[in-house]
């Protein structure tokens, strides 16, 4: 206790000191923002999540902007018997990644089937909270002319398409949208 005029006297009341410390996880980035996968195909998708405060990470998960982007989403209310905690991770809606690398900051995983189009929002949970990547990758703006965001304050971006009738080719190193072999084009 600090006792403000170096006084022990019953008279002077202790003032307390107070520290918070936040341990929960903060996503930063993630490669890739934005992909595409074939409906037909059985493809997927490795993704790379960068932050900080990685340590202890006990569960990833995905959660869609369409409740019908994966099967078996279920909701979890992690942190519903502990008071101080509850009020800043509420309940979400996700499917749970049952394999992920951790190497540091650093998270790897594959994203499972998705059959809707939609955004993603990745979440990395320890036992202080978790991390949610539309909000952590978030930026404030410490001037009115630098609003400068990465593409991932809205998710990753996943569209779906149909491997039977599109394909994507390349030229040149530029990449082409084909359909029966024939370049598609804005009348397409």
């Amino acid at each position: 206790m600090y006792y403000p005029n170096n006084n022990l006297s019953d008279e002077i009341t202790p003032v307390n000191d107070v520290f918070l410390i936040n341990a929960k996880p903060y996503i930063r980035n993630v490669k890739p923002y934005s992909f595409s996968l074939s409906n037909t195909l059985s493809s997927f998708q490795r993704v790379i999540v960068s932050g900080k405060n990685f340590f202890s990470v006990t569960n990833v998960f995905l959660s869609g902007s369409n409740p019908s982007m994966f099967d078996g989403v279920t909701l979890f209310n992690l942190f519903s018997a502990e008071s101080r905690l509850s009020a800043t991770n509420p309940p979400f809606s996700a499917i749970e990644i049952p394999i992920f690398t951790q190497i540091d900051n650093v998270i790897y995983f594959d994203i499972p089937p998705i059959k809707q189009n939609g955004f993603l929002d990745v979440i990395i949970l320890n036992e202080t909270g978790y991390g949610l990547l539309s909000r952590d990758s978030y930026k404030p703006s410490l001037s009115a002319l630098r609003k400068l965001q990465l593409p991932s304050i809205y998710g990753i971006k996943v569209g779906i398409f149909d491997n039977e009738n599109i394909f994507f080719t390349t030229q040149s190193g530029m990449w082409f949208i084909t359909q029966n072999n024939i370049p598609l084009t804005l009348e397409n």
